[in-house]
């Protein structure tokens, strides 16, 4: 479960949910569209135990990732994998964040009330990114899948793997 205010956790059978991560802190004032967006966990938690959030605050959309200890989310172990600032309107920051079959993750991002840069090859917003988080560095957080569609074309983001994409597709990834 992903709160808007900037509280994650999950529900199990029986129980009331319980807050991992909070982000409250982060996010500051809730207006139009900013707070947490989503979360998705890591696939492979077992052995990569790590949760990635998606949220927006002020003219910043940011994924970042953070680590379990214990069950628990330490927000002091959060790195931002990708920070997006637009000097666009709060709106339409898009949100939705899961893992694939193929285990890249895949944000889709929205075009923040500038349409026109859905089709701007150089620019993330109102496009799906996938990721690969698995295969990240420190000083490298994440990689480009060998196959994704811009992969080595400039100027183009090489993150892109759809573009042109309307807000309301970029908000459900399904």
């Amino acid at each position: 479960m992903a709160e808007r205010a900037g509280q994650g956790g999950w529900h199990r059978t029986a129980q009331t949910p319980r807050v991992l991560l909070d982000l409250q802190s982060e996010i500051g004032i809730l207006n139009y569209e900013r707070g947490l967006l989503s979360l998705a966990l890591d696939p492979y938690f077992a052995e990569a135990p790590f949760i990635y959030a998606y949220y927006a605050h002020r003219r910043t959309s940011r994924l970042s990732r953070f680590s379990a200890v214990d069950g628990l989310i330490r927000r002091e172990s959060g790195s931002a994998l990708l920070e997006m600032a637009s000097e666009s309107s709060g709106q339409h920051f898009g949100g939705g964040l899961r893992f694939g079959p193929d285990g890249l993750l895949y944000l889709g991002v929205g075009d923040r009330s500038l349409p026109e840069t859905a089709q701007n090859l150089d620019a993330l917003f109102g496009k799906i990114l996938r990721l690969d988080v698995r295969q990240g560095t420190r000083d490298q957080p994440y990689r480009i899948p060998l196959d994704n569609p811009l992969r080595g074309q400039t100027p183009a983001r090489p993150e892109i793997y759809a573009w042109g994409i309307p807000q309301f597709l970029a908000l459900g990834l399904r």
